[in-house]
């Protein structure tokens, strides 16, 4: 599977207290070394929750992570950190 076709959508907000941790940071920090495009999103603006209203997520778990493979949505983490190998499916 190609890495680089995964682009993710990561919504957070300021005060979600699992958005502040070095783990999710380091996940993150990971992707992007991967080159997986992430567009970031915060809730608690207009555009944010826009964003969130439109991929039909809004039940309160921050943060959420989804994952698109060409164009489709192949994978959605709620209110966890999810491991590095799970966000980048079978190679």
């Amino acid at each position: 599977m190609n890495i680089n076709s995964l682009e993710l959508k990561v919504f957070t907000k300021e005060d979600c207290p699992i958005c502040q941790l070095d783990e999710f940071g380091n996940l993150l920090r990971k992707l992007s070394e991967h080159g997986t495009p992430i567009k970031y999103y915060n809730v608690d603006t207009t555009e944010g929750l826009a964003e969130a209203a439109y991929e039909s997520i809004g039940n309160g778990k921050l943060p959420v992570i989804l994952a698109f493979r060409d164009g489709e949505r192949v994978g959605q983490w709620e209110g966890k950190i999810p491991l590095l190998e799970e966000v980048l499916g079978d190679d």
